[in-house]
């Protein structure tokens, strides 16, 4: 986590910015950034149950086009005429 300080007139392009490591920034910002520190976990959090649900998504699909490659396959294996061993598994 950062602390950045922004000074100056930016419509001018004459603008000044600090940034510091939290632990390093000086006393009175870290005291006034510390009340954003709830904000800043709503939105982590938030940005992880998305990351989260987009994933789950991504795994349907694929467990969806894994189980459709596999019908498809599994028809051509068998035409492929490999022997089989006594538990009527195919041989490699």
């Amino acid at each position: 986590m950062a602390i950045r300080s922004v000074s100056g007139n930016e419509g001018n392009g004459n603008t000044n910015e600090d940034l510091w490591p939290f632990n390093e920034a000086p006393r009175g910002l870290r005291i006034r950034t510390v009340a954003k520190i709830p904000d800043l976990l709503d939105k982590l959090i938030a940005d992880a149950t998305n990351a989260a649900e987009e994933t789950a998504k991504k795994a349907e699909t694929i467990d969806a086009l894994t189980l459709a490659i596999s019908a498809v396959a599994e028809p051509q294996a068998q035409s492929a005429g490999r022997p089989r061993n006594r538990a009527g598994r195919r041989e490699d």
